[in-house]
C-alpha cells in the first residue's frame, strides 16, 4: 500500500497536496492523523464524499510499503508511528516547499522548493504529467495557494505561484467558494483571542530588530492562530512577531518575519516546528508558555544579525565642494559624477548641501560665478556612522531627502543616498540585498575561505603576508576583479589585482621590501606592480575614473572600494575579497556579481558603460563565448544601442587594434566575430573585409594550423595571426593592406596578408587552368613563404588537398644537390642555379628521382638541354 500523509492541523495547503498526490500515485490512499484546521474541517464537512480521506489509526501500517508526505519534510510532524518508521522495506517520497532541518527525513523521491504554497509545486506536476483536473480539483487547489501565500501578498509568494493560479482559474477554479473559506468573518472564539494578544503584547528591541512577543492562554483550542497573527502584523509595523498561546495541553507557536535580520523558521525549529524565514509555527506539548518565551528571547538574541549600520553601507571618499568653490564648478561636478547633490564644506567641518536643482536654477539666472555658500542648504539633516539602517530610511522618508551626510565628530566621514537604502533593502538599483548577505555571511565566508585553502601554496602565503603587513599598515586591502571571479568559478588565474584604501603604491614597496622583489610604479594612475613565482600582482590606490568624453581614456581619481568596484566592466569582475585583520576572506559584493555568477549572466554597472568604454562591448562577448554566459537583458539592449549608435569609431585605432586581437585569440574566436556579425558591428571593426563564413573560417584555421603542428611545421607565429589572414580570403591584396592599415596593424602583418592572398591568387590560377595542382606547382608558388602564410592556404577550401599533399611529401624528401655541387660540375654561378635546384624538388616531390645520383643525372640533362636551346 502507497500512503499519502501531510502534517497535523490540516491546512488547505496540505490538504490541497494529498489530493495532487494522489492524482500523481495512483491507487494511493490519503489519511490525516489528529485534528484538521477550523476552516479544513467545515471543507470536509461539505465535500466529505468528494475526498476519500482515512484516519491514520484505521489504516493497517503492516501493509504499507511506501509514504508520501506532502507539505512537510518531518514524519513525527505527520503523526507516524514508531513501528512503521522501523519498517525495513519503506519507501519515502517528499514534496515539499519548506527549508530543510536537519531532523527532516530524506525522501527517495525528492521535490524540494521555496515557493509561496507547496500546491504550487503540485500543480506544476499535474500540468508536467498533463494531467486533467475537474473545477472542484481546481478549487480545492486554489484553496491551498491562497490560503498559504495571504491571496499572494505574503512575502514569500513567488510568480510560479501566480502562474499555478493562472492554470487552476483557467481549469475552472471557483473563486466564490475560495472567497468564503479564506475571507471568513473571525469568530467570536477569534475576536477575543486577538483583544487578548494585542493587550499582552511585549515590544523588544534587539540588536536594532523590532519585535512583539504576545501569548495567551484559552482553554479549549481555537483554529485560525496563524491569521490572527497575520492581522496582528498589518496593525503592527515590525520586524518579527510570536504568538505563543496555550489551548488545552498544548502551546502553539506562531512566527511572522520579515526574513532579513532572523529567519523565523531557525527558531521555531528548537520547538519542533517548521516553516519559512518569514513565516513558521510549533506545537510544544504540555508546555509551559513563559519557558517558552524565555527560551524564544535568548534564541533572538543569539541569532538575530545585527540591523545595517550607516558605517557598512555609507561611500567614503565623499565628493565635497569647499564653500567657496563656484556654482559653475559645482554644476561642472555634479555632471562629471552624476550625482543629484554634493556636500559643501568648510575646512573638515560640513557647511551645508548643494542640489542639482539649486544650481541649474542658479545658472539659469546667470549666477555661475557665485559662490556655492550663497545658495546651499545649511540645515542638514545628518546620521552618524552607528546611525541603523531603520531610522535612516525614517529620516529620508520624513524629510523628502535622498542623501544624508554621515558625521563623525562634525568631520564628513561618508554619505549615504536613496538609492543606498534601496539596494540595501530591497536589493533594486543593483540586484544585492545587503542584508541578505549579511544572513549568508557565515556560509559564504567559509566557502570563500575554503576556496583560498586550494590556491596554490605560494598564493596563499601571498595573501597571510598580506594580512600581517595591512594590519601593520593600519590599511584596509583587498583581492579584486577577475581574480575573485575565477576563485568563485574554480578557474585558475596568474593575475592578482590588489586595491588599498589609501596609499597604494606606498602598501606596494612595503610588500615588495618583504618579498625582496622588484616593484614598477606608474604615478599617473596610483599603482604598482610586480611578479612572484609567476605571479603577476597590481597594486592599486582605490580610485574612481570618469570619462572626458566617450570612448576617451578615463580620469583617475583616489576613492574608495564601492567606487573602485563601480568604475568596473561588468558585475562578475565587481566583486573583492578581504585580505586584512579578522574580516580575512570576506566576501564584498555590492552590485551583485556573485548572483550573476550563478546564473550566468553578464551585467553592466551603469547604462552608459558602453558608451564610457566602447572596448567594453568586445569584452562582453568575450566573457559570453568563453564561459558560456549571456548577457543579461538590459545589457544586451545597452550593447545593441551602442552599436546602433556607432561608439566603436569613437575608440582610437590603437585601442580596438588590441581588443580585436584579444578576440582573434580566444578559443571561441569564431562565435565571437559571428556574434559581432549577427549584431551589425563588423563594419565598425574591419571595414572592407566581409562578414561572410566568419565562424567557419576561424575553424579553418585552427584545422589548418593543427595539420601543420602533426607534419612539424607548428608553432611558428601565433594563431590568431593565421585567423586574421583566413579572414582575408578572395580579398585583392590591396583591398586588405588598406583594411588592415585602418587598425594601425604592423608592417609585418600586411606583408603576410600580401603574399598569402597572392599566392592563393597564384595556385587558384594553376588549379583552373590545369585543372590540378603538381607538388611542384605549389613548391614554386608557398616555397619560400612563412608558415604563417602556408596555414593561411591551407584555410582556402579548394586549395587545401593539393597544398596538405604538397606539404607532406616537402616535409618527407630533401634534395640532396647543392649549389656547391653544381659549381664542382664546373657549372657557372648565376640565376640557372635556382632554376636547376628548383627543377631538382619538383622532380624530388614527384618521385621522379630518389637519390643523389639520379640528381645528378637529371642534372646533366637539363644541362644539356639548356646548352642545346642556346644553340
Amino acid at each position: 500500500m502507497e500512503l499519502i500523509l501531510s502534517h497535523n492541523n490540516l491546512d488547505f495547503d496540505g490538504l490541497a497536496s494529498m489530493v495532487a498526490a494522489s492524482r500523481l500515485h495512483p491507487g494511493a490512499v490519503m489519511a490525516v492523523t489528529g485534528k484538521p484546521a477550523a476552516q479544513v474541517r467545515e471543507f470536509l464537512a461539505l465535500h466529505k464524499d468528494a475526498l476519500p480521506l482515512l484516519e491514520l489509526k484505521s489504516v493497517d501500517l503492516s501493509e504499507v510499503t511506501k509514504v508520501i508526505l506532502v507539505d512537510t519534510h518531518s514524519l513525527s510532524r505527520a503523526g507516524t508511528p514508531a513501528k512503521l518508521l522501523s519498517a525495513h522495506q519503506l519507501v519515502i517520497d517528499v514534496y515539499d516547499h519548506h527549508p530543510s532541518t536537519p531532523e527532516d527525513v530524506k525522501g527517495e523521491g525528492e521535490l524540494v522548493e521555496a515557493v509561496g504554497a507547496n500546491t504550487t509545486l503540485m500543480v506544476e506536476l499535474l500540468q508536467n504529467h498533463k494531467l486533467d483536473i475537474s473545477p472542484f480539483e481546481a478549487t480545492l487547489l486554489a484553496l491551498g495557494i491562497y490560503e498559504d501565500t495571504g491571496n499572494l501578498l505574503f512575502e514569500s509568494t513567488t510568480a510560479r505561484d501566480a502562474s499555478a493560479l493562472s492554470f487552476l482559474l483557467a481549469a475552472g477554479a471557483n473563486l466564490k467558494v475560495v472567497g468564503e473559506f479564506i475571507e471568513r468573518p473571525m469568530s467570536r472564539q477569534q475576536k477575543s483571542l486577538l483583544n487578548t494578544l494585542l493587550t499582552a503584547a511585549q515590544h523588544y528591541l534587539i540588536k536594532g530588530t523590532r519585535l512583539l512577543i504576545t501569548t495567551a492562554s484559552v482553554s479549549d483550542y481555537i483554529g485560525g492562530l496563524a491569521v490572527l497573527v497575520h492581522k496582528i502584523s498589518e496593525i503592527e509595523n515590525l520586524d518579527l512577531i510570536f504568538a505563543v498561546v496555550k489551548m488545552d495541553d498544548r502551546v502553539h507557536i506562531v512566527a511572522r518575519g520579515k526574513g532579513t535580520n532572523l529567519a523565523v523558521n531557525e527558531v521555531l525549529v528548537e520547538f519542533g516546528g517548521a516553516g519559512h524565514a518569514k513565516a513558521g509555527s510549533a506545537t510544544v506539548k504540555n508546555g509551559d508558555p513563559v519557558l517558552i518565551i524565555q527560551q524564544i528571547l535568548i534564541l533572538l538574541d543569539e541569532r538575530i544579525v545585527p540591523e545595517v549600520r550607516a558605517r557598512e553601507i555609507m561611500s567614503t571618499a565623499v565628493r565635497s565642494l569647499p564653500a567657496n568653490s563656484s556654482i559653475s564648478e559645482a554644476r561642472d561636478m555634479l555632471l562629471r559624477y552624476g550625482h543629484t547633490g554634493l556636500p559643501v564644506v568648510d575646512g573638515d567641518l560640513l557647511a551645508g548641501i548643494i542640489s542639482r536643482r539649486d544650481v541649474d536654477k542658479a545658472m539659469q539666472h546667470l549666477l555661475g560665478h557665485a559662490p556655492v555658500k550663497g545658495y546651499m542648504s545649511r540645515q542638514v539633516v545628518s546620521i552618524e556612522p552607528d546611525t541603523p539602517l531603520s531610522e535612516i530610511q525614517e529620516l529620508m522618508i520624513s524629510h523628502d531627502i535622498g542623501r544624508l551626510p554621515v558625521l563623525d565628530q562634525g568631520r564628513l566621514a561618508g554619505i549615504i543616498s536613496r538609492s543606498d537604502v534601496l539596494r540595501t533593502l530591497h536589493g533594486q538599483a543593483v540586484p544585492v540585498n545587503h542584508q541578505i548577505l549579511r544572513q549568508r555571511s557565515r556560509v559564504q565566508g567559509r566557502e570563500v575561505l575554503r576556496l583560498m585553502e586550494g590556491l596554490p601554496l605560494e598564493v596563499r602565503d601571498l595573501f597571510r603576508l598580506i594580512q600581517v603587513l595591512s594590519r601593520e599598515q593600519g590599511l584596509k586591502v583587498y583581492v579584486v576583479g577577475g581574480f575573485v571571479r575565477d576563485l568563485l568559478s574554480g578557474v585558475p588565474s596568474l593575475d592578482v589585482d590588489l586595491v588599498v584604501e589609501g596609499d597604494g603604491p606606498g602598501f606596494a614597496e612595503v610588500l615588495g621590501g618583504a618579498l625582496g622583489t622588484r616593484v614598477s610604479f606608474h604615478p599617473k594612475f596610483g599603482t604598482a606592480s610586480m611578479s612572484i613565482d609567476g605571479l603577476n600582482l597590481d597594486v592599486v590606490t582605490a580610485r574612481s575614473e570618469y570619462y572626458p568624453s566617450p570612448a576617451s581614456l578615463p580620469t583617475v581619481e583616489g576613492s574608495s572600494l564601492k567606487q573602485d568596484l563601480y568604475r568596473r566592466d561588468f558585475t562578475i569582475n565587481a566583486m573583492a575579497i578581504e585580505l586584512d585583520g579578522a574580516e580575512f576572506g570576506n566576501l564584498i559584493d555590492y552590485y551583485g556579481g556573485y548572483r550573476d555568477l550563478q546564473q550566468s549572466e553578464i551585467r553592466t554597472l551603469h547604462n552608459l558603460s558602453f558608451v564610457d568604454d566602447p572596448t567594453r562591448l568586445l569584452r562582453a562577448l568575450r566573457f559570453e563565448q568563453r564561459c558560456g554566459f549571456h548577457l543579461e537583458a538590459q545589457t544586451q539592449q545597452l550593447l545593441q544601442n551602442a552599436i546602433g549608435d556607432m561608439v566603436l569609431h569613437r575608440l582610437s585605432r590603437d585601442r580596438l587594434r588590441n581588443e580585436f586581437i584579444l578576440v582573434l585569440q580566444e578559443a571561441s574566436a569564431g562565435k565571437i566575430l559571428a556574434r559581432l556579425s549577427g549584431l551589425k558591428a563588423w563594419d565598425q571593426i574591419l571595414p572592407g573585409v566581409p562578414a561572410q563564413d566568419l565562424e567557419n573560417r576561424v575553424r579553418q584555421a585552427d584545422s589548418a594550423c593543427a595539420f601543420m603542428a602533426d607534419i612539424g611545421l607548428w608553432p611558428s607565429g601565433d594563431l590568431w595571426q593565421v585567423r586574421l589572414l583566413a579572414l582575408l580570403q578572395g580579398m585583392e591584396a590591396e583591398e586588405a593592406e588598406e583594411a588592415l592599415q585602418k587598425l594601425h596593424f604592423e608592417r609585418r602583418l600586411m606583408v603576410l596578408a600580401r603574399e598569402f592572398l597572392q599566392a592563393e591568387n597564384a595556385l587558384k590560377g594553376f588549379l583552373s587552368w590545369e585543372g590540378e595542382l603538381k607538388k611542384g606547382t605549389v613548391h614554386r608558388v608557398l616555397g619560400r613563404l612563412p608558415r604563417e602564410v602556408l596555414a593561411a592556404v591551407l584555410t582556402v577550401p579548394e586549395l587545401k588537398p593539393w597544398v596538405q599533399e604538397y606539404l607532406t611529401a616537402w616535409t618527407k624528401v630533401r634534395i640532396l644537390v647543392t649549389g656547391k655541387d653544381l659549381k664542382q660540375m664546373n657549372i657557372p654561378p648565376g640565376p640557372l642555379y635556382a632554376k636547376l635546384l628548383a627543377s631538382l624538388w619538383d622532380a624530388r616531390l614527384e618521385g621522379k628521382v630518389n637519390n643523389e645520383a639520379e640528381e645528378i643525372g637529371l642534372i646533366k640533362t637539363l644541362i644539356k638541354e639548356e646548352t642545346d636551346v642556346q644553340h
